[in-house]
């Protein structure tokens, strides 16, 4: 979260930022479905890239949220976020 803070102008680092969400990725096998709208909403806006932003918040609403029963709760809120997020992408990228 640290490295996608700022834009890159500001000193952001997007290939780090995107680096860390993809090993919180790895980590939980895939399955901490709010790592995958973070790295959607703050890499895919800081970079511009609206392809990876909406491309990653379809993937968090095609996985079912309990793929992981321990963590429902938090895959709940990030089914949540990402239908938000896609809510607002138009106006996101102009």
């Amino acid at each position: 979260m640290v490295n996608s803070a700022a834009s890159k102008e500001f000193g952001g680092k997007p290939d780090v930022a995107t680096a860390e969400f993809q090993e919180a990725l790895r980590i939980t096998g895939d399955k901490m479905l709010l790592a995958r709208v973070l790295l959607a909403y703050r890499v895919g806006v800081m970079t511009n890239n609206r392809k990876l932003f909406h491309d990653e918040l379809v993937k968090v609403l095609d996985t079912d949220p309990a793929i992981w029963p321990e963590q429902r709760l938090a895959n709940e809120v990030a089914h949540r976020r990402a239908r938000r997020y896609l809510s607002h992408e138009k106006e996101l990228f102009q």
